[in-house]
């Protein structure tokens, strides 16, 4: 039987950030929530990712509206014109 405040973490997506950082997306359970975890992971100098305090994590119900919000930022930049620098 599980501990009340065992950690559970399932990797379910990855992508490349740049050259030395990349995004994991978790689904974990803490203290009893079920939750999602996006977080940046560095590698180290002798090949090893590890996890940063870069991320967020928020309930699992929210799913819904992280798409939602991604489906708009999407949207928004296909409409947005290139910015000169």
């Amino acid at each position: 039987m599980d501990q009340p405040n065992q950690v559970r973490e399932e990797q379910v997506y990855a992508f490349q950030k740049n050259s030395r950082e990349e995004i994991r997306a978790f689904l974990s359970t803490w203290q009893g929530h079920e939750l999602v975890d996006l977080r940046v992971f560095a590698r180290k100098a002798g090949g090893e990712w590890v996890p940063t305090r870069k991320g967020l994590t928020f309930a699992r119900e929210l799913i819904p509206e992280m798409a939602r919000a991604v489906a708009e930022l999407m949207k928004a930049s296909e409409s947005a014109s290139p910015t000169s620098g």
